[in-house]
């Protein structure tokens, strides 16, 4: 008996943890063969820091990153998400802390803070340890052919790849959506966007959150995170409403560009009584503005040999960014 022969395009979150979970859980002597195309030269790991959550961890776990995650302290561990009003304080919290203060479920897990880019590290080094998975980068695909026994890739070099299922994790401007499943399906601008930087701990203020905090003002929401174990940079990045962008997958400001987006993000979330709240914005480092796409409701999964996965066919209004 042996295993399938699978193709996997998109080598981020989605994707690498995809082939991880089908080698887990694939029947005893059916170990799928699995390979990954990645269209950048190597995977990305720009971004801000998102929140896993205990569900998160807990399959992370079971696929052996979060062991990695733990081994190399990525992370800041989240006991709540504390949420307040810029102009109040403190409004309430969400807890991760369990019954007996160790986590939620059995065993318990609470919550991790973490860049885009340790994470993806710990997932590609989870991949490295198992033979029957392969990334290869650098890899654009350029046409999807389907038939009744295999799916066959065609990329830019003039190389192809066949297997017997195809598998699209390769986000919201999806290609296998938009060439093979359901090219009428595109993605729109929300006219959201989030704008994010890290920015050095302000001496001597005191944080008035744990770890992670959500802060609601008049003119969009900010977010506040410590993210690593030294607790000596801060990640800030605020929800907002912003004009048609021009590049899809965000930019990195520069210039006078990026002193207009601070200006923007001092005046939106000025009159804030927290006083941690400017000093960071002023000092925010490497800024990035990351637009906000979203996808029809409905729309079509798969095909006979090919399925959509994550932002590839469904995407909520904060696909691109987390902010919780």
């Amino acid at each position: 008996m042996s295993g399938l022969k699978i193709l996997i395009l998109g080598g981020g979150i989605a994707g690498l943890t995809l082939a991880l979970a089908l080698t887990k859980f694939a029947p005893e002597g059916a170990v799928p063969d699995i390979t990954i195309f990645e269209i950048r030269p190597e995977p990305a790991t720009i971004g801000g820091a998102v929140n896993l959550t205990p569900n998160a961890l807990r399959l992370l776990d079971h696929l052996g990153a979060f062991s990695i995650m733990k081994e190399r302290k990525y992370g800041q561990p989240i006991n709540a998400v504390e949420f307040f009003d810029l102009y109040s304080g403190k409004l309430a919290e969400t807890s991760f802390r369990g019954p007996d203060g160790e986590g939620i479920g059995s065993p318990p897990y609470k919550a991790l803070r973490i860049t885009r880019g340790d994470s993806l590290k710990a997932v590609l080094a989870a991949i490295e340890t198992h033979a029957n998975i392969r990334l290869q980068c650098g890899k654009k695909t350029v046409k999807i052919t389907e038939t009744p026994t295999d799916v066959t890739l065609a990329f830019a070099d003039g190389s192809s790849a066949s297997g017997d299922l195809l598998m699209g994790c390769d986000g919201i401007h999806s290609v296998a959506r938009l060439t093979h499943v359901e090219p009428s399906r595109t993605a729109t601008y929300s006219g959201v966007a989030n704008a994010f930087g890290f920015a050095p701990r302000p001496a001597g203020i005191e944080p008035h959150f744990e770890s992670t905090a959500v802060h609601f003002g008049r003119r969009g929401m900010l977010l506040a995170s410590f993210f690593e174990p030294s607790r000596e940079t801060v990640y800030v990045g605020g929800l907002m409403e912003v004009k048609d962008v021009e590049s899809r997958d965000g930019w990195k400001a520069k210039g006078n560009d990026a002193k207009k987006l601070r200006e923007d993000m001092l005046d939106r979330y000025s009159g804030s009584v927290l006083p941690l709240i400017r000093p960071c914005l002023e000092a925010a480092e490497g800024l990035f503005l990351w637009p906000v796409y979203t996808l029809s409701k409905g729309g079509k999964w798969a095909t006979e040999r090919t399925m959509l996965l994550g932002d590839a066919v469904s995407c909520g209004p904060f696909c691109n960014e987390d902010q919780s």
